[in-house]
């Protein structure tokens, strides 16, 4: 069933980026800087911790995007579309 593989999908990608790495965003859900999050009852014993869960928390991209790609069905064409066009978009977000 497809709620069976989403949430096999869900637990491997749990165990990919390991425990605890979601504290500072389920403790300090509205951070906006880097500052602001270094006020957050989590970090309240010294900065380097916060730099030590920041570099922890990134995980690898290509294991991550294998894991991802793993989920497209084999048996199905993927559609793929992006935006090429010659047009200025001075109100586009970088």
């Amino acid at each position: 069933m497809i709620i069976d593989k989403l949430q096999e999908f869900r637990q491997q990608v749990y165990r990919f980026l390991g425990n605890g790495r979601d504290a500072a965003v389920l403790t300090s859900p509205s951070v906006k800087s880097f500052a602001e999050l270094s006020l957050s009852a989590v970090y309240r014993r010294k900065w380097s911790s916060l730099y030590e869960s920041l570099k922890d928390s990134r995980p690898r991209r290509g294991r991550l995007r294998r894991l991802c790609v793993e989920q497209i069905p084999k048996d199905i064409r993927p559609l793929l579309a992006g935006d090429h066009t010659g047009w200025g978009r001075p109100h586009a977000k970088r």
